[in-house]
């Protein structure tokens, strides 16, 4: 299968800063994806692992389609150092008419180092802030698991704001951990 080369909602092939880049999510990249969620199950709302079936008939029967629709609730992309798929996200649970969406990252597991995580996730987010803004959204939000102070640092440094705290609201391994709201108005 193969995947249209843009979403029809939005004009971008990529959208790039120095080496890096967003591009389209393209099908053969299912498999790092369905390694890396495994991998790093405990920071996702991902429940079970995935297989590459369930892999296959998601990339198939969910994120096809998008391509095609007006007003899709996801634009997923892959994120590269110039020619490497090195992590992806996109704007998932998009409101259209609140003109709002999430943020998604994920970085490859085998790179997920402190710094790298520093330095790539706030590239990223200068690259999907561009994103949103072509798709003419008022606001860009994200949440993640208060398990490491650092991971928060690039959302602060992007002139995101801690909009809400969800005291002990994830239960990962055996203690429930706080859920932090950072946001921004673009």
């Amino acid at each position: 299968m193969k995947f249209p080369a843009k979403y029809d909602c939005v004009d971008f092939d990529y959208i790039e800063m120095m080496q890096l880049s967003i591009r389209p999510i393209r099908y053969e990249d299912r498999e790092p994806i369905r390694t890396w969620r495994n991998d790093q199950i405990d920071i996702l709302r991902q429940e079970n692992y995935l297989t590459e079936l369930d892999q296959d008939a998601y990339f198939k029967n969910n994120i096809h389609p998008l391509f095609t629709q007006s007003h899709p609730n996801q634009i997923l992309v892959g994120f590269y150092n110039a020619n490497d798929l090195i992590g992806y996200g996109g704007l998932v649970h998009i409101d259209w008419k609140n003109s709002h969406a999430e943020i998604s990252f994920l970085l490859a597991t085998a790179i997920n180092s402190k710094d790298n995580y520093l330095n790539f996730f706030t590239s990223y987010l200068v690259l999907i802030e561009k994103l949103a803004i072509k798709l003419k959204l008022n606001k860009i939000h994200t949440f993640g698991y208060d398990l490491e102070k650092f991971r928060f640092d690039p959302l602060i440094s992007s002139n995101f704001k801690l909009e809400a705290k969800l005291k002990q609201h994830k239960l990962i391994g055996t203690k429930l951990i706080d859920v932090l709201i950072y946001s921004k108005i673009i």
